[in-house]
């Protein structure tokens, strides 16, 4: 009975370690705007098994209409062709045999701006 309530909680120390590592990927992210792109880059997860990572995009603080855009292997992604607004970002972690994390926190939040700044008025010159 003991064997089991330690390998229990071994099991429960391991996936929160693990859950900790994924969570905090954005958390320790790199945000970079450039016009209509955007560029992400995270610190990796340090499972040996680790395949790649999802990344998920949205228009709400809440993160409630997260939308896959990437899958990939390293730990960076550019958007582009992005529109003018405000988003944020999420990432999942996925292991070879197929099982994928929980959510990574909402990054901080990116405004794309693409309205050029009001044309500077011309002073009138006086001719003496």
């Amino acid at each position: 009975m003991k064997n089991n309530h330690f390998l229990l909680l071994l099991l429960v120390a391991v996936i929160f370690v693990l859950l900790m590592m994924t969570l905090g990927a954005l958390a320790h992210a790199a945000i970079c705007v450039d016009a209509d792109s955007v560029t992400l880059t995270w610190e990796p997860n340090t499972e040996e098994d680790l395949a790649g990572y999802k990344v998920y995009r949205c228009t709400q603080p809440d993160g409630s209409d997260l939308v896959e855009i990437a899958d990939v292997q390293t730990t960076s992604y550019q958007d582009v062709g992005l529109t003018e607004g405000i988003y944020f970002y999420a990432l999942k972690a996925y292991d070879l045999c197929g099982n994928i994390s929980e959510f990574s926190e909402l990054s901080q939040q990116v405004s794309i701006d693409l309205t050029p700044p009001v044309r500077p008025a011309m002073p009138e010159l006086s001719v003496p």
